[in-house]
């Protein structure tokens, strides 16, 4: 995002880079994993290639927390047999507060109308659903996770190789979304990409409906009902709706307008876990981008005034609607994770705002203006709310003032730090953001709210 003055590009007043990456003595566990990917498939392979790298993309962001110990069985190395799959899944020895999580992506199917017993078609043959998870339940671990993206069509066919016109970015997830969903929960996740006798649909170019809807999920906001815990049957949901809307918006090709099996497609939830209550909240070390604060005494809105994708180098106006009287804060963090104050500003250091109005940053007779600056990918804002004006300028001070960067190389990360008083290092830099996450957690609960929102930017 940058900050534009006169519609020419200007300063922006403060970029820190890169997450933190604390650790915490109390998160030991280990994430056992196989991704069963069926990369061969002439059909659907190349978009299970790209599922696979999200899957990778998002394990690895879990593997800032937990142990991450992966098998990839990959069909292309004739890999993907019934005899492999049940092996791992009877041969994983986890102990009681590991995680077991096994992924497939690939063609799946349903016996006939009358037999509803669905399976997923691996190399030389297939496997029945309900096989995979007895075997996966069977494990003594805290938390199992099934989750498979194919179709539960009858008989076998293929899923849909589309060509969309939309952007999926591939996601890192949060460490306070991690805790919640992998380390916070136990029982039984057990998701599909599509209910019995529905298609489920990919594409080369950006995976599968499910997949991709199920990835954002986890690393949007999730926590839809604002108790500060991100539970799966919240994610779940939004994955549900996404990959549902995914399929209204695309061209159904001609081939499957009368199939009975591609009027929708919407996942299916076998089982959910339920919320691990044996487990403490974290004493601290989330990032600040994740950072909840259930005890707020008030709330404030915030939205993008535009709905839909924006291209790079659009203009951008967010819009705050407090509950009262308030002082706000708003950040920004880009798809390569450079954190960025938008308001205030130097152009605009007054933050105060009114009870129930709607205030649009930048405003009407503001001169500046917020331009999205790139990479293509998620743009996400979070503001914060401060009923003292003391408290917000606490945390202001936290944040280097001044040093100006020239904006034409934030796009490439090639900083060019104009004054020395801003951490010149990523260390530093997260140093300073743990610095902010303290300096909240200092204040009076009741006197300070958060809330955020996300863009996508093609």
């Amino acid at each position: 995002m940058l900050l534009t003055k006169n519609s020419a590009y200007a300063v922006l007043l403060f970029v820190m880079c890169g997450c933190l990456l604390l650790a915490s003595s109390a998160d030991a566990q280990t994430v056992h994993t196989l991704l069963v990917v069926m990369d061969a498939d002439e059909s659907v392979g190349q978009g299970m290639k790209v599922n696979r790298h999200k899957f990778d993309v998002a394990l690895a962001s879990i593997g800032r927390i937990y142990t991450i110990n992966k098998t990839v069985y990959l069909s292309s190395r004739n890999e993907t047999t019934k005899a492999n799959v049940l092996q791992w899944v009877n041969n994983v020895r986890p102990s009681l507060d590991d995680v077991v999580l096994v992924y497939y992506t690939g063609h799946g199917g349903m016996v006939s109308q009358t037999d509803r017993r669905t399976f997923l078609y691996l190399s030389g043959g297939s496997l029945f659903r309900a096989e995979l998870a007895e075997a996966i339940q069977a494990k003594s671990c805290r938390l199992k996770l099934l989750i498979t993206d194919c179709c539960s069509s009858y008989p076998r066919d293929t899923q849909g190789n589309l060509a969309l016109a939309s952007s999926y970015a591939v996601e890192t997830v949060g460490r306070g979304f991690i805790r919640n969903l992998f380390g916070e929960h136990q029982g039984f996740l057990h998701v599909n990409g599509a209910t019995e006798g529905q298609y489920g649909w990919t594409n080369s170019r950006h995976g599968s409906f499910f997949t991709v809807s199920l990835l954002e999920a986890i690393s949007d906001d999730s926590d839809t009902n604002r108790d500060g815990f991100v539970g799966w049957g919240e994610v779940f949901e939004l994955a549900k709706g996404d990959t549902t809307d995914r399929w209204h918006k695309m061209t159904l090709p001609d081939k499957y307008q009368k199939d009975p099996r591609a009027t929708a497609q919407v996942p299916q939830q076998y089982s959910l876990p339920r919320r691990d209550n044996s487990k403490p909240p974290p004493a601290g070390g989330d990032d600040l981008w994740d950072m909840r604060n259930p005890s707020a005494g008030f709330t404030a809105s915030l939205s993008a005034e535009k709905s839909g994708d924006y291209r790079i180098g659009d203009y951008l106006t967010l819009e705050i609607q407090p509950e009262e009287d308030c002082y706000v804060m708003l950040l920004n963090w880009d798809e390569a994770g450079t954190l960025t104050q938008l308001f205030p500003n130097k152009y605009q250091s007054d933050n105060f705002v009114r009870e129930g109005q709607t205030y649009r940053f930048p405003g009407p007779n503001a001169n500046f203006d917020f331009r999205v600056a790139g990479p293509a990918g998620k743009e996400r804002f979070k503001l914060i709310a401060f009923r003292k004006a003391s408290d917000s300028q606490r945390v202001t001070q936290v944040i280097p003032q001044g040093g100006a960067f020239r904006t034409q190389e934030i796009r490439s990360l090639r900083i060019d730090v104009e004054d020395a008083r801003n951490p010149r290092d990523i260390a530093d830099r997260d140093k300073k953001e743990a610095e902010i996450v303290r300096t909240l957690r200092s204040l009076n609960a009741s006197d300070w709210a958060v809330r955020s929102t996300t863009i996508n930017v093609r």
